[in-house]
């Protein structure tokens, strides 16, 4: 399975970045995992969105499905040759008419993304079968509901989240786990509960029990090297920060 990511940056994407947004392949299986605002564009340096097979989205925040609303503008118009199929999309419970009331004041249309993608919300407790993937899902401790997702088994990804035993037990042993590490330090955000810092990204590693760790949904001006200092004061393994392109074989 190949790994690549499409967008590491928090809720403003960083400069010449995007916001959250991962490619999954195996086989012939192109899953896109969020699509948040630059992701598009990202994407398209590795494949053609409509190669995708589907996408999945982990919860209604902007940054981590904006990007819907070009993509179904690219389905219908871009590069057409007859009729475009619908692509699946597969939502959080509740996601679909969060989306209908983002896109209301633009264009009222019941139809405005089922009419390109067939839209599903998923159901957490329950495995989700994707062409040659499989996905778990564990209700993660963020402001929103968020679900973070285990692909296969073997890679893991945080969402947004802050410390909970529900993302421990699903990166449980994962080979590859995608952390957000949003905040600087947790001494310097003592009151903001919904997202994590690289120290706790690494203490979630560590219990967790992953062989590497990537520290993701990073801003822009922090001290890399900081970052990944932080993380292995809990976790051993291999850490890295996330860099939009980077692909990663699990």
């Amino acid at each position: 399975m190949r790994v690549t990511v499409l967008g590491a940056g928090p809720a403003c994407p960083n400069a010449g970045g995007a916001c959250a947004g991962y490619l999954f392949e195996k086989g012939e299986t192109k899953l896109l995992l969020d699509c948040g605002p630059g992701v598009l564009g990202q994407l398209q340096k590795h494949i053609h969105y409509r190669q995708l097979s589907a996408i999945v989205i982990t919860h209604l925040h902007p940054d981590h499905f904006f990007d819907l609303i070009p993509l179904r503008y690219g389905l219908k118009y871009g590069l057409r040759g007859g009729e475009p199929q619908r692509l699946g999309l597969y939502l959080p419970p509740g996601g679909t008419q969060t989306l209908l009331a983002v896109i209301h004041p633009i264009d009222p249309s019941p139809a405005f993304f089922s009419e390109l993608f067939k839209v599903e919300e998923f159901d957490p407790a329950a495995d989700l079968s994707i062409g040659d993937l499989v996905l778990r899902f564990a209700l993660v401790k963020h402001c929103i509901p968020a679900y973070a997702v285990a692909v296969e088994g073997k890679v893991a990804f945080s969402s947004d989240t802050g410390p909970c035993d529900e993302l421990v037990a699903l990166a449980q042993g994962a080979d590859l786990f995608l952390c957000e590490a949003t905040l600087p330090t947790r001494e310097e955000w003592p009151e903001e509960w919904c997202h994590l810092s690289a120290r706790e990204a690494g203490e979630m590693a560590h219990r967790a029990r992953v062989k590497r760790l990537i520290l993701t949904h990073t801003w822009d001006g922090e001290d890399r090297a900081r970052l990944i200092v932080e993380a292995m004061r809990s976790f051993a393994g291999p850490v890295e920060v996330a860099v939009e392109g980077v692909t990663y074989e699990v």
